[in-house]
């Protein structure tokens, strides 16, 4: 239609108002756009997303990952869930490669840093020289890969480094861990027990409590909290039985600036 249009303005421009002066004829001229051949094969799915992010810069009509969620994964946690607080863990995670960097070692040897991305978050694994060379087929953008491995903090950041990998299909099996010196173990449930003091603005001390309650709301989970607010004759301990946070060092970080160092204690 845009074609069309631009064709009749540069027509008019130059005086060849008889070829494009009628809706008819216009109407000729988009049949060629609005009716394509009957025998188009059926583009993939994964095509059309492709070509729906590289238009548009997002995906309109599903996500390549919507399958991950639908899939029988088991023991496998979102890349959103990978934070310091795991360091040394063993853990399992699926998503899309969304980008990838090699390097050359010292000696000799190629290695990588992968962006892997799930519907949650995203997570950068480092694949050393043995792992990447046994893999390295499955390290191609737009790959949907489960990877096993240990969770590696460097300068408060937290990675993974593949350990094993595996390309995904609907059917696949969790990777096992050949090269892990420990069973894999759940993520440790946080208990975080946080102080409220009183003061003589009543409506701030409201305000402050629902800013709290709020910020741990925002981030669901499995770690228990408890919040403790002083009143005349001692202290007062709320409990949420119904509600549940994800402890991060995020969180922490945000409780403590509302709060004070002092109010906030993790077991």
């Amino acid at each position: 239609m845009i074609t069309v249009s631009q064709q009749a303005h540069e027509a008019r421009e130059r005086g060849q108002l008889s070829f494009f002066d009628g809706t008819a004829d216009v109407s000729v001229g988009l049949s060629s756009f609005l009716s394509p051949p009957s025998e188009i094969p059926e583009i993939p799915r994964k095509t059309l997303l492709n070509w729906e992010k590289e238009l548009t810069g997002v995906y309109l009509s599903g996500h390549p990952l919507d399958k991950l969620t639908k899939s029988r994964l088991r023991d496998t946690i979102p890349c959103s869930e990978i934070d310091p607080s795991l360091e040394g863990e063993k853990v399992v995670v699926a998503g899309m490669v969304t980008g990838i960097r090699t390097i050359t070692t010292r000696k000799g040897d190629l290695m990588a840093f992968v962006r892997l991305e799930d519907l949650q978050g995203s997570v950068e694994v480092v694949v050393f020289p043995r792992a990447y060379e046994e893999t390295r087929d499955l390290w191609q953008r737009d790959n949907i890969v489960v990877v096993a491995g240990r969770i590696d903090v460097r300068d408060g950041k937290a990675n993974l480094i593949c350990e094993t990998c595996e390309g995904w299909a609907q059917e696949t099996a969790i990777p096992p861990l050949e090269s892990a010196r420990s069973p894999m173990r759940a993520r440790r449930e946080h208990r975080i027990h946080i102080t409220l003091r009183r003061t003589d603005d009543y409506e701030h001390d409201v305000k402050l409590l629902s800013q709290v309650y709020e910020l741990l709301e925002r981030n669901p989970g499995q770690d228990s909290f408890f919040i403790y607010v002083r009143n005349r004759r001692g202290w007062v301990q709320m409990e949420f039985p119904n509600a549940k946070t994800h402890y991060t060092p995020a969180v922490d970080a945000q409780l403590r600036r509302l709060l004070g160092n002092n109010c906030v204690r993790v077991e």
